[in-house]
């Protein structure tokens, strides 16, 4: 609707406003709603931008769908990715026990192989002492013989210059 600035002018001078304070502030009050018109909406510009707003929301949807459907396929993706990590990581520890199991095998093996080395070493060594303390024994023998041979020489050497001694005198 538009402003009746006359109309205006006219009942501010019934009420005993000067005339040309009336005209003035009709003048500015027309000025201003002028002003005023041409940055307010009308119906047809509400209406174009419902139209923008609609076409707006609906490419805010597709939007959202198709980034809704990048991320399942990001998300399969990643599922995919920890689940050939997983089967690799699975595959390292079985591969990583295989090789403990065969460390730990040539380990028993070599442990028994040592084993048998030090028994028979030891037997060998069991051998070789009873070898030593039969020779030692064998020299304790001698050491004796040659100590009871000695002694008899000896006793016969005295007995033997004792009867000398006896018969020169």
């Amino acid at each position: 609707m538009p402003f009746d600035a006359l109309g205006y002018a006219q009942k501010r001078q019934e009420a005993g406003v000067p005339r040309e304070h009336a005209t003035a502030q009709a003048s500015y009050l027309r000025d201003a709603f002028v002003e005023q018109e041409r940055t307010l909406a009308t119906k047809i510009d509400l209406a174009e931008l419902r139209v923008d707003f609609e076409g707006l929301r609906g490419e805010l949807r597709a939007d959202f769908a198709e980034l809704r459907a990048d991320f399942e396929g990001l998300r399969g993706e990643l599922r995919a990715d920890f689940e050939g990590l997983r089967s690799e990581v699975r595959t390292e520890i079985q591969s990583v026990r295989t090789e403990m199991a065969t460390l730990r095998a040539d380990l028993r093996e070599e442990m028994y192989a040592m084993d048998t080395r030090i028994s028979r070493d030891i037997g060998d060594l069991k051998g070789a002492v009873g070898q030593i303390q039969g020779e030692l024994q064998t020299i304790r023998r001698l050491f004796w013989a040659v100590v009871i041979i000695a002694f008899g020489l000896l006793f016969k050497e005295v007995i033997t210059g004792t009867i000398v001694k006896l018969a020169g005198a």
